[in-house]
Parts: structure tokens; sequence; C-alpha cells
């Protein structure tokens, strides 16, 4: 409510979102794995209010928070109330993308979560990594562990 309204205090937006986008991943391993049906609708009507406000957070962000706040936007997009807004999701997050100075990996690999095209951003990207950003990651989206069925 705090951040649809625009009144969180600046100090505490990104704990406000990280904590949107932790929960928008439970959620969404909640409805894979199967848990008790009183609890989901709870919390994902929740998130899907917060959409909106995280939205905005997207399009208004600085090139150096835009990845901040892509990520728990794909999250959100996730819940089956929001499948409608994948895709509007994913042009706003390409849209940040374009204009962040974070690396455009991390951008994809939420793209992949939300089933974009994601080809022509991987075309000779993957040697443009930096040596440290790659030991750093796991080189595995959420998307290609579901793939494998691995959870």
């Amino acid at each position: 409510m705090l951040l649809a309204k625009g009144r969180a205090h600046p100090d505490t937006v990104e704990g406000i979102v990280g904590f949107l986008e932790k929960t928008a991943w439970c959620m969404d391993d909640w409805i894979q794995w199967g848990s008790p049906a009183w609890m989901l609708p709870l919390g994902v009507d929740a998130l899907a209010e917060g959409y909106p406000a995280v939205r905005t957070l997207v399009e208004r962000s600085s090139p150096g928070d835009a990845y901040l706040y892509a990520r728990p936007l794909g999250a959100i997009a996730l819940l089956p109330p929001l499948a409608d807004r994948r895709e509007e999701a994913a042009a706003l997050i390409r849209t940040a993308m374009d204009r962040s100075t974070e690396p455009r990996h991390e951008f994809v690999d939420v793209l992949t979560d939300l089933g974009a095209d994601v080809r022509v951003l991987l075309a000779g990207r993957a040697s443009r990594r930096s040596p440290r950003r790659r030991a750093a990651s796991s080189g595995t989206t959420r998307s290609a562990w579901r793939t494998a069925g691995a959870r």
C-alpha cells in the first residue's frame, strides 16, 4: 500500500521490494508443489495487488536501480492472476534493460522465467560476461530448473 501510494520512505523501498520478490517466488513454489488451498489465495492476491506499484518503480527507475525492480516485477507476473500481464511485464523489463547499467544477462534470466523469447539477446553475448560474474552465477535459471524437473 505504501509503495502504491508513493508514501514509502526511500530507505525502505529496496527492502519492501525485496520482500515482495521473495514472497512471489515462495507463492510460485507453493503453487508448483501444491500447498494448503486456504493459504494460497491470500498471498497471491496480496502480491497481485502490489504489481502496479512495482510496475511504476520499474518505469521510473534510474539506470542503476532498473534490475532491482525488474526482478520482483518478473516474479509477481509469474503468479496465476497476472498470467495475462506477462507480456507487458517482459516489455517493461526489456525497456529497463536497455537503459540499465547492469549486465544484460541479469535481465535475460528474468525474461526467460516470463517465457519471453530471448534468443536475439543471447546471440553473441556469452563471451561478454566477465570471469568474476561467470563464477558468481550458477548459470542455471529458474526456468531451466523447472524444465529439468529439479526443484
